[in-house]
């Protein structure tokens, strides 16, 4: 069986500590400052729900990566070094500081779908086909961010830039 690779673990960790964070956090208001956590005005709410939201999706990750890693690639192929994690990982910056420069011209809705997009067809290695890649990201961009949008500025009410 293989072992997790270091990067992985490392990420495991990071993740873990903002998810300790948060629940801390939340904890910590609750009991000192008396907030409400299960109220529709609680400002609590919303950062509750991320929190548990991370802690799950962690410890899918973690079942998922587990269950994954005796499993070896079909064609030999080892993609998942640690020299390409760390490109993707300067990609994803690069392009993350790109995005920050082109929402305030382009607007939330169309530079976060344009973003989004092109960082997905990027950091989707696994799929060879590129024209399979970049409609499943743009299909999956142009329907998630104006959910997103909707759910955070209408029901959330918060302001998106």
């Amino acid at each position: 069986m293989k072992r997790f690779k270091p990067i992985d673990l490392v990420i495991y960790a990071i993740v873990g500590g903002i998810v300790a964070i948060v629940l801390t956090s939340i904890s910590s208001w609750v009991n000192k400052d008396g907030m409400k956590l299960f109220e529709t005005t609680s400002p609590l709410v919303f950062p509750f729900l991320i929190g548990v939201a991370l802690f799950i999706f962690l410890i899918l990750t973690i079942i998922s990566d587990f269950r994954n890693s005796s499993k070896e690639k079909e064609d030999g192929e080892d993609k998942n070094d640690l020299g390409h994690d760390v490109l993707m990982a300067a990609v994803y910056a690069i392009g993350v500081l790109i995005y920050a420069f082109i929402v305030p011209s382009l607007g939330f809705i169309v530079g976060t779908i344009i973003f989004l997009a092109i960082i997905m067809i990027l950091m989707n290695y696994e799929e060879a086909n590129i024209g399979k890649r970049a409609i499943r990201a743009i299909a999956v961009s142009a329907v998630t961010v104006p959910i997103l949008h909707f759910v955070f500025y209408q029901v959330f009410n918060v302001m998106l830039p």
